[in-house]
């Protein structure tokens, strides 16, 4: 009898432990997404590197005109708001292409990109704006732009606008967020009150 009691300890320490794991990798993988779009997951990473980006480009934008200028450069706040809405609209953007073009978007992405003259001067002003290497430029702002641009364009074959499209598309989507700061509103994000 005792021999099974022990047997029985040992098992339940076991699955306690493999779900003790189970647990913090479900939460660890958590902490490390801002968002998830009809099932796509908008990292952690990726929001914070686009800020980081943004911070640069406008911080340059300053010393270029000067420290007195704030007409246009946003709070860090309506940053935040606007960077964390741009990317779930980027990921509807993806998932409309996927759906409507199939694996063709890439390609028809990867040609859009090849019209970007990718000279000296280019590179440069990519690192100098946004303080980005040519190859996160061209990923993180230019193919953005490309996706937008191609759906843009079916969308007007289609007599329809990208703008309202997207009014649809982001109330329809499931979206959730993972930061307690921020909510989705079934249009934009916005600043959680504290």
């Amino acid at each position: 009898m005792y021999q099974k009691v022990q047997k029985y300890k040992i098992y339940f320490a076991i699955s306690l432990a493999i779900a003790a794991v189970a647990v913090a990798i479900f939460f660890g993988m958590k902490k490390q997404q801002i968002a998830i779009v009809n099932g796509h997951a908008i990292s952690e990473e990726q929001f914070r590197a686009s800020m980081a980006h943004a911070s640069v480009y406008y911080g340059n934008i300053q010393k270029a005109y000067g420290k007195g200028v704030t007409e246009g450069i946003p709070s860090a706040s309506d940053m935040e708001t606007g960077i964390l809405t741009s990317l779930i609209e980027d990921e509807l953007i993806t998932e409309k292409l996927e759906a409507d073009l199939g694996r063709v978007w890439s390609d028809l992405v990867s040609e859009k990109l090849k019209s970007v003259k990718d000279s000296p001067d280019t590179r440069q002003t990519a690192a100098v704006l946004y303080g980005m290497d040519w190859g996160n430029f061209k990923r993180e702002i230019l193919s953005r732009q490309a996706r937008k641009d191609i759906l843009s364009d079916q969308l007007f074959l289609k007599k329809q606008k990208i703008e309202d499209w997207l009014v649809v598309a982001k109330k329809a989507a499931d979206v959730k967020i993972f930061s307690q700061k921020f909510s989705w509103d079934g249009s934009k994000i916005v600043e959680n009150s504290n």
